[in-house]
């Protein structure tokens, strides 16, 4: 009966067609992919210039930056560079006996990087020192200064004991934080809802009036935290829409999405992209091209021994036909769950059945007592069981209806 409600249903397809992105499957980038790690991709604002970190190079025991560049923004990167302003910055030379120089470089453990729109201003992070950092350039085709302002210490920073993940606005007036808040007074840490375990990364936000201030007050984000992890910020240019990761809803991190109408609102409650989740990953530092329909991120194997980690990219589907398909893809798993869940119920209710006659028909001694329990629990499973059922069929026909009213 069910199977011919979902035809039914699906033949009808009357309910309209809500508003969500959805994504095509996650391929790792393999133009930058080796037998190293890569990891924290920022995408450039006119979509040439690929930053992310790597420990490709060997003789370095950390980290360090690297740039992916291509033609056009829609081609393959075919570039990989060392950023080596960067990461020598604090490189230092000594003089041997014999009159020969040695040069060395700290390995400190680097973090992240954002630039501007018009790629003259680059912040980068230093983790080991819970610092950020700006550095700058004339003229897009020239390379970055050796050293950069630092625009930490800042007093209204002081309590936030770390810096992970950060992202600014366009307008580089709004700045989004993951931070090991732990040390940071009322109200950055949540007074209701502890975190377990206490240091743990969440969403903060700091403002400023013009790009030549220094940032205010750090203020908590309370519709995007969680008690679980919540990290690696990346605010849209208007700074209406936010993507970040978590490990709220499962063992694994994924990627969340939350929108907001102004920037003085509250952002609405995430809701986390399925389309991009990979088994067996930790899904972080979700980054978005500028026009929104290409999104790359870092996935890190969590499971086995593995601890490898690339980075992936992931395409908006715009086009029908292939929306469709990909709804119609999803649909069909979504009824194969039901389908399970139904013959579950079926095998539950048939056992039920044999365990009520077994008990109808004996003596009325204890026995019978535990049969009769025993096919409660039974009983109760199976309508558990055919709640679930229609759960998921709900789910795949909501799939193909969209993918109805998607075509023209």
């Amino acid at each position: 009966m069910k199977t011919i409600c979902f035809l039914t249903v699906c033949l009808s397809l009357i309910t309209p067609l809500y508003a969500q992105d959805h994504w095509s499957a996650p391929q790792p980038l393999t133009d930058i992919a080796g037998d190293f790690n890569t990891a924290a991709p920022f995408l450039s604002y006119d979509g040439k210039s690929l930053y992310f970190r790597s420990d490709q190079n060997r003789q370095n025991v950390s980290s360090r930056f690297y740039v992916a560049t291509r033609p056009q923004p829609d081609g393959s990167f075919s570039t990989v560079t060392e950023l080596t302003q960067l990461n020598d910055a604090n490189s230092y030379s000594i003089t041997q006996p014999n009159g020969s120089i040695i040069y060395k470089t700290p390995s400190f453990p680097i973090g992240y990087i954002w630039v501007s729109p018009d790629n003259l201003l680059l912040y980068y992070t230093e983790l080991a020192k819970s610092s950020i950092y700006c550095v700058s350039r004339v003229d897009q085709d020239q390379p970055w200064k050796r050293t950069g302002q630092r625009i930490y210490p800042n007093p209204n920073f002081y309590y936030l004991s770390t810096f992970g993940r950060f992202s600014f606005t366009g307008d580089e007036l709004l700045m989004a934080i993951a931070s090991n808040s732990a040390r940071y007074p009322k109200p950055l840490i949540k007074e209701l809802i502890p975190k377990s375990p206490l240091y743990t990364d969440e969403i903060a936000f700091t403002a400023r009036i013009t790009v030549a201030d220094i940032f205010g007050p750090v203020s908590n984000a309370p519709t995007l935290n969680s008690r679980s992890i919540d990290t690696d910020p990346f605010l849209i240019s208007d700074g209406l829409t936010i993507y970040f990761a978590s490990d709220r809803d499962a063992n694994n991190f994924n990627i969340f999405k939350a929108s907001r109408p102004t920037r003085t609102d509250q952002f609405s409650y995430p809701e986390r992209i399925t389309d991009l989740e990979i088994p067996g990953f930790d899904l972080r530092c979700p980054c978005l091209s500028s026009d929104g329909k290409t999104i790359y991120f870092e996935a890190q194997q969590t499971s086995g021994t593995a601890t490898k980690c690339d980075i992936y990219y992931s395409r908006l589907l715009e086009e029908p036909v292939s929306l469709a398909s990909h709804l119609m893809a999803h649909a069909a798993i979504e009824k194969d769950k039901a389908s399970a869940a139904l013959a579950n119920a079926q095998d539950y209710e048939h056992q039920a059945m044999i365990n009520l006659n077994t008990a109808l028909n004996t003596p009325a001694y204890r026995p019978s007592f535990k049969s009769l329990l025993k096919t409660r629990i039974l009983l109760s499973l199976s309508i558990l069981r055919d709640k679930t059922a229609d759960e998921t069929l709900q789910k795949a026909i909501t799939d193909l209806e969209k993918a109805f009213n998607c075509i023209p």
